[in-house]
């Protein structure tokens, strides 16, 4: 799908493509594709692929916030003593 978009630039538009929707059915069987890995499935009804999305994307910002932290605490340690790590 396109998708014209504005530009800052008065009446320029850009054209761009974007996946319209990640779910996918094979065989009566559903999938849903991420950015980064491979597709997750198979699912017996889009609705319960819906759910596993919502549920990886919840565990994914989890991890995401447990990395941040795990940083931010280090960079505390090293401001106390640069030595310890």
């Amino acid at each position: 799908m396109m998708n014209n978009y504005h530009t800052n630039r008065g009446k320029d538009f850009v054209a761009m493509s974007f996946r319209n929707d990640r779910f996918y059915c094979v065989n009566n069987e559903w999938f849903f594709s991420i950015r980064r890995g491979p597709d997750q499935g198979p699912y017996s009804s889009k609705e319960e692929a819906q759910l596993a999305l919502k549920s990886f994307i919840a565990d994914q910002r989890c991890k995401q916030r447990e990395r941040q932290a795990e940083q931010e605490l280090l960079a505390s340690y090293r401001s106390i003593s640069p030595r310890i790590i």
